[in-house]
């Protein structure tokens, strides 16, 4: 459970009725997301990027490197080896992951907007920039290729990636 304190805690819901906070991690800035990947944990932090932490001791987990961002990042998102994280006004910026602990920038794509929500699948990286749904072609992570671009009625503020498929959290409705 990240909270924008610059914390992470760890939370056993092992007995669903009475969670047990186990851990607290703290040396965060400004958490907005986390994924987990195997033995790692990869945190969009708004003022230190990404932030690679071990889950090698799930109990307690460890800070291993930040990676600044071009913007602050605000969400994230990983596909084959690759994270995307959405970097406010500064657009897409994808990180590769052949050294786990220490993700690398290979790629950026400016979209137009503040890109705030990023979900893969299926080799389409969809985003959403409050005022749009956009979709990415990642076959190749290192050059990304914009495809298409929707407005939506509201704010678009989130994405979810199934399959072909995204699903946007519009500000009044889902689409």
């Amino acid at each position: 459970l990240l909270s924008h304190d610059g914390k992470l805690r760890t939370i056993d819901i092992a007995n669903p009725e009475n969670p047990t906070l186990i851990h607290t991690l703290e040396g965060l800035g400004n958490p907005w997301a986390i994924i987990v990947e195997g033995d790692y944990a990869y945190v969009a932090d708004n003022t230190q990027g990404v932030v690679a932490i071990s889950l090698e001791t799930p109990s307690a987990p460890m800070l291993l490197s930040s990676t600044p961002t071009i913007g602050g990042a605000q969400d994230i998102t990983y596909q084959d080896g690759f994270l995307y994280t959405a970097g406010g006004s500064a657009g897409i910026e994808v990180f590769n992951l052949d050294t786990p602990a220490a993700p690398v920038s290979v790629a950026e794509l400016e979209l137009g907007g503040a890109v705030i929500s990023v979900s893969a699948n299926n080799n389409l990286l969809w985003a959403t920039n409050q005022e749009s749904v956009l979709v990415v072609d990642i076959t190749d992570p290192a050059r990304p290729v914009q495809l298409a671009s929707e407005d939506t009625a509201s704010w678009a503020m989130h994405t979810v990636a199934l399959g072909a498929t995204a699903y946007v959290a519009d500000w009044r409705s889902l689409a």
